[in-house]
């Protein structure tokens, strides 16, 4: 947003604003705040970020916040089990010596009168 502290043309980070209307500035009447505001990803992101800032209570992130940690612990025990589970099979001769894709497996039906 523009700042007066900085001077005229300038944002409260000292960034230069170009002038609205002018050349390289915005047209048509529109705003210096419209033209600061962010636009794609990180607007959206900004704009859902404010939505959810004023209908989210402090005490339900709070509590969430406090028993969050077992889902949390969960979640790194999983994960840490498929890492350690993907190497200790990698030694495994059974494993490491099986079919490697499914169609390896596959029995081709045979009719009965064929078997002879």
């Amino acid at each position: 947003m523009a700042s007066t502290g900085g001077g005229p043309g300038t944002t409260s980070r000292g960034e230069t604003v170009p002038p609205v209307g002018g050349p390289g500035g915005v047209s048509g009447g529109a705003s210096r705040i419209a033209f600061l505001e962010p636009v794609g990803f990180v607007g959206v992101v900004l704009r859902v970020a404010d939505q959810v800032r004023a209908s989210v209570q402090p005490e339900a992130v709070q509590a969430v916040a406090e028993t969050f940690t077992f889902p949390l612990a969960l979640m790194l025990a999983v994960l840490f089990f498929l890492f350690v589970q993907h190497r200790l099979d990698r030694r495994d001769p059974k494993l490491r010596n099986g079919p490697a894709a499914g169609t390896e497996i596959v029995i081709p039906f045979i009719e009965e009168r064929e078997i002879r």
